[in-house]
């Protein structure tokens, strides 16, 4: 989703580094007054997606691999 959520302005993105979360977590910190924006972005952009069907999706996996 890393795409989507720089393509719509939703929030901040990293890699999985230390070094990197660390990096976006100080520029959430400093970027604060940019919440309520990138809030109303990421609704946006969670309105692309079917939330019922990516529910049931997963609980399948979940049950495959509980299985």
């Amino acid at each position: 989703m890393k795409a989507e959520i720089e393509e719509y302005d939703a929030g901040w993105t990293c890699t999985g580094t230390e070094q990197d979360i660390k990096n976006s977590l100080q520029r959430i910190i400093s970027e604060r007054s940019l919440l309520p924006q990138k809030g109303q972005n990421a609704l946006a952009l969670s309105h692309r997606y079917q939330w019922d069907k990516i529910a049931m999706q997963f609980h399948k996996k979940l049950e495959l691999l509980l299985e």
